[in-house]
């Protein structure tokens, strides 16, 4: 399915202020506890809600959003304070991860209710930045600014070391395995640090409605996001189950404009991509659970998906504040 390049202007969008009034981050005595509600004060609510400079964060399919806003501000923390101890985001020790964390909610605020799952989700997205941050060093051979000699000695013996390098040898095997059918080569997409949910809501407001599962598929899977060359043979295969499920569905149907109004996209992208494997699906990952209805169990067999669930979780969150930074309106600008 070859979809036309939509040109996406740049815009800022300003950061939204917390609709309620918050304490400031709490204490490191309470690790797992998340800016609260403050008492009443005199000071107006509105006013004392405006003059908090933090960023409101929600969660999505369990993940933080605005996921990007969130990991650029981690890696400046992590930089803050490193050990030696730390070659790799699990040998980091846990009083450096509690200081991650009170700098963390420095810089934003969400629902408490909310907050076991989020520190979660953030814990994911610290790990992921801390193995870039590191693994762009051992790969150059030279240590960022923020790296002491001696922490940086410390790390390179640890790379050194045979059982870390069959660790990481295993590792790059399975990022290399050809999921797609041999000769497909490891997957691979064009959709950078920008969660799949960011992605779907910029184009929502771009394209001027809801994109359809394999709207976000094809932009986040083609170069220069031209909705045309797929960056590799398993996702140009989607296209092409999906290209061919979709006519199989209309021409079964004599009256072809009811047969479109009544293609359940999500389910047609499902049954494109193969279902669901190991509790992810291709193109949505891990975040796929929140989209769709069916036991986890069957991962041969296509489940169902509901659109409306679909939008509503990927497009209209329950939490609508709008956090785009710059760096995801260059990605998705002048296209």
């Amino acid at each position: 399915m070859a979809l036309d390049a939509v040109p996406l202007d740049e815009e800022v969008l300003q950061p939204s202020r917390p609709s309620a009034p918050s304490s400031s981050a709490p204490s490191s005595s309470s690790p797992v506890s998340g800016p609260v509600q403050a008492p009443p004060a005199a000071q107006s609510p509105t006013v004392q809600a405006s003059s908090d400079p933090r960023i409101t964060l929600s969660l999505v399919a369990g993940h933080i959003y605005p996921s990007s806003r969130a990991a650029r501000q981690i890696l400046k923390i992590i930089k803050l304070q490193l050990h030696k101890e730390g070659y790799t985001w699990d040998a980091v020790p846990q009083e450096a991860r509690d200081f991650y964390w009170e700098e963390f909610q420095k810089h934003f605020i969400w629902d408490e209710a909310i907050t076991a799952m989020l520190k979660v989700a953030w814990e994911k997205i610290c790990a992921d930045r801390y193995a870039d941050f590191t693994y762009r060093m051992r790969k150059s051979g030279k240590k960022q600014q923020c790296v002491s000699q001696e922490i940086w000695e410390s790390w390179q013996k640890a790379w050194e070391d045979p059982a870390f390098k069959r660790k990481r040898e295993i590792f790059a095997q399975n990022r290399r395995s050809e999921t797609g059918g041999d000769g497909a080569g490891p997957s691979r997409h064009t959709g950078g640090s920008i969660s799949t949910i960011e992605t779907a809501r910029l184009l929502a407001r771009k394209l001027g409605h809801e994109p359809i599962p394999m709207e976000v598929f094809t932009y986040t899977h083609t170069k220069d996001h031209d909705r045309n060359t797929f960056v590799d043979r398993r996702a140009l295969s989607v296209n092409e189950n999906y290209t061919t499920a979709r006519e199989r569905i209309v021409t079964s149907q004599t009256d072809e404009s009811e047969a479109e109004s009544r293609i359940d996209e999500v389910a047609l992208y499902l049954e494109a991509v193969g279902g669901e494997k190991k509790r992810k699906v291709y193109g949505i990952g891990s975040q796929a659970s929140q989209f769709y209805c069916g036991s986890a169990a069957h991962t041969s067999t296509p489940a169902r998906l509901s659109s409306s669930r679909f939008y509503s979780q990927i497009v209209e969150p329950e939490h609508t504040d709008e956090h785009y930074t710059d760096d995801i309106l260059a990605q998705l600008a002048d296209q």
